[in-house]
Formats: structure tokens, C-alpha cells, sequence
């Protein structure tokens, strides 16, 4: 029996439409796998441009290893170089502090390093300078404690005398910046030269060593102007800038050079000085003082007999010719000794006061 056409027609649309489903799959599958592997490719071309890059051929890897070993080993021959100048300085330093004994008098101040000495070897000497440079920093807050000041801005002198040594405190309050007292300081403690005025001599001043840094200056001189005892004086001076206001200024004598040898001063000689910006036109000025015998004395009597003979015989002559006085020889020479230390610390400001005017006047000269 034969099949109506309408039958086999329907068949046939049917197989049509199919087939565009079909081939409308297949064109969207292969569409989404040309998409993945045109990214992949992407992806791949970029990885490989990268390695590319930074491959290198052997022959450079194995120079730039070579290369950097040798660089390795200069490293540790100059770390092993320096680990041995370090046990070398650690040595010596330790043979230098050995021969410096600690003081068995009983001094005004708390300072424990009495017998300051310096070797002939340079770098022997540069350290201790350094270590002399460092002592008088860290200990400026000890000796410059504001529990010894008056709490006041105001002028104040405080002196201690007797068989221990002499110390002078002295606070003043003075019309200059910090930099310009800091300048007039430095040269009337003699530190660059003997000249406090410009063109005026007043000390045969020798520098042996001076540096600055930025915020730091150390001189160490010898004053070989001679004074009553017969003796040259070496001093280590240091000044150090602690931001725009405040200023300290140390010194502290040396007491043997093995380089230049002298005869040994009786007295040890230390000041510290600070000095704060108190207004645009004012600092204040605190200072302490020391005089310090190197021998151990039982009585002021003993103490002006042993290092000042001829101001012991001019006092006793003096308090002989008193006929009954109300006071012993030993409270006699007492208050001569403090009425002495008055008279210095006002020598001391009035001296200042005009070296400070002339820093005013020729900055150029004192290095402002």
C-alpha cells in the first residue's frame, strides 16, 4: 500500500530541522573550543615571552656565580679584618684603662677617672681622645644636675673649697643666642688658640689635634704659657650641639702624654658648661667647676701647704700679724680660700661678658 505524500512530506521536515539542530550545536561547541584555545594560546605565547626573557645562556650563569663568590670572599676577608682590629683595639684598650687607677682620694665631684693618659700610638691615641670625648658627654648630666641651680632665672655663684678642691657653681643669665656664648666659651677656656680678643696674645696655646663634625668639635692643646706651679697644662676640650637650644661645653685636663711628656700638674682641672635658649635674645648659662688635688690632704692647712707653698707662707704671715684672732690658722685659711673662689668666678663672668661682645663684634674671627 502506498504511503500519502502528506506522510513522507512531514518525514522530511522533520529530518531537515534535525539536521539544523545538529549542525547548530556543532558550530557553537567548535565556536566555544576555538574561543579556549585562542586564550590558551594567548596565555602560553605570554609565558613564553616571560621565560624567554630571563633565560640565560650557562656561560653567563656560571660568570655571574663566579662573580659573586668573589665578591662572598672579599666580604669575609674584610669582616675577618676587621674582627681582628677589633680584638686588637679591645686589647690594647683594655691594657690603656689598666693604667688609669681609679682615684683613692675623696674628690668634689663624682668623676672615677683620675689618671687620664695617652700612648704614642696613633691609633692608641685617637681612640682615647674619642673615649675622653664620649666621658665628658655622658657624664654632663651628673655634674650638671638642676638640684645644684637655683630654680629661678637669675645670676648665682656657689663655691666649695677646702682640703677636697675647689668647685664653683655658677649660673648667669646672659643677652646672647647659645651659639655666640657657646663661641666666647671655647676661647676664653683657651681651647683654639691663646688669643681671647682679636690681635691680643694672652697664652702660648699648642693644638695637637682638633676635629668637627656636624653637631661636635673636640681640641686637645697643650698650654705651655707656664702657670704658678711651674707646670704646662694639657687639655681635652669637646663642645656638643644638642638641636637649636642647647649647647654643652667640657673639658678636663690629661694627666700623662706619653708623646710629650711633661712634668705632672698636682691639680686635676674638669668643667662642664650647658647652655639653653631661654627667649629669641637670652640664654641661660649653668657651669660647674673642679680643682682637684691629686694627692689626699687631712686638713686645709696641709691641702694650701702642699700645692700653693707660697700662698701658705703669704696667709701665714698675714694671720700672724692678726695678734689675737677670733679664728684658727685652719678656718683662717678656709675662708681666704672661699673668699678666693668668689673672686675668680667673678673674674671668670666679667671676662666672659667681654669676650662675648667682641663674638658680637667679630663673629668671623671666633668662627660663629
Amino acid at each position: 500500500m502506498t504511503r500519502p505524500k502528506t506522510s513522507s512530506k512531514a518525514a522530511l521536515e522533520r529530518q531537515r530541522a534535525h539536521d539544523r539542530l545538529m549542525k547548530r550545536q556543532a558550530r557553537v561547541a567548535y565556536l566555544a573550543e576555538r574561543t579556549a584555545l585562542q586564550d590558551a594560546y594567548v596565555t602560553l605565547t605570554s609565558r613564553f615571552y616571560a621565560l624567554r626573557g630571563t633565560m640565560l645562556p650557562w656561560e653567563e650563569v656560571a660568570t655571574a656565580l663566579r662573580e659573586a663568590r668573589e665578591v662572598a670572599d672579599s666580604d669575609n676577608r674584610d669582616l675577618q679584618q676587621q674582627v681582628r682590629q677589633t680584638r686588637l683595639f679591645a686589647t690594647r684598650l683594655h691594657h690603656w684603662v689598666s693604667t688609669m687607677s681609679a682615684p683613692t682620694t675623696t674628690s668634689l665631684s663624682s668623676n672615677v677617672w683620675t689618671n687620664v693618659t695617652l700612648s704614642h700610638d696613633i691609633e692608641m691615641r685617637q681612640l682615647g681622645l674619642e673615649w675622653i670625648q664620649k666621658q665628658l658627654y655622658h657624664s654632663a648630666s651628673t655634674h650638671l644636675t638642676p638640684s645644684v641651680f637655683p630654680h629661678a632665672y637669675e645670676d648665682s655663684v656657689k663655691v666649695e673649697w677646702g682640703c677636697r678642691g675647689r668647685k664653683i657653681v655658677l649660673q648667669k643669665v646672659v643677652q646672647a643666642s647659645p651659639q655666640i656664648v657657646a663661641a666666647a666659651l671655647w676661647a676664653v677656656n683657651r681651647a683654639s688658640t691663646g688669643e681671647l680678643f682679636p690681635g691680643v696674645h694672652t697664652a702660648n696655646i699648642r693644638v695637637l689635634r682638633e676635629t668637627q663634625e656636624t653637631d661636635r668639635q673636640l681640641s686637645y692643646s697643650v698650654d705651655e704659657t707656664g702657670n704658678s706651679k711651674g707646670t704646662s697644662l694639657k687639655i681635652c676640650h669637646a663642645r656638643f650641639h644638642d638641636g637649636h637650644d642647647r649647647i654643652l661645653v667640657a673639658y678636663r685636663s690629661v694627666t700623662i702624654d706619653d708623646t710629650y711628656p711633661d712634668v705632672l700638674d698636682p691639680d686635676e682641672y674638669l668643667e662642664w658648661n650647658e647652655i639653653r635658649r631661654i627667649s629669641a635674645t637670652t640664654c641661660l648659662l649653668r657651669s660647674v667647676n673642679y680643682l682637684q688635688p691629686r694627692a689626699s690632704f687631712e686638713s686645709v692647712t696641709d691641702y694650701v701647704e702642699g700645692i700653693y707653698p707660697a700662698g701658705y707662707h703669704h696667709h701665714l704671715q698675714q694671720y700672724s700679724n692678726l695678734g689675737n684672732p677670733n679664728l684658727s690658722f685652719e678656718q683662717y685659711l678656709q675662708r681666704a680660700l672661699l673668699m678666693r673662689g668668689i673672686a675668680i668666678a667673678h673674674e671668670h663672668s666679667d671676662i666672659l661678658h667681654k669676650v662675648i661682645q667682641s663674638v658680637v663684634a667679630n663673629p668671623a674671627f671666633y668662627s660663629v
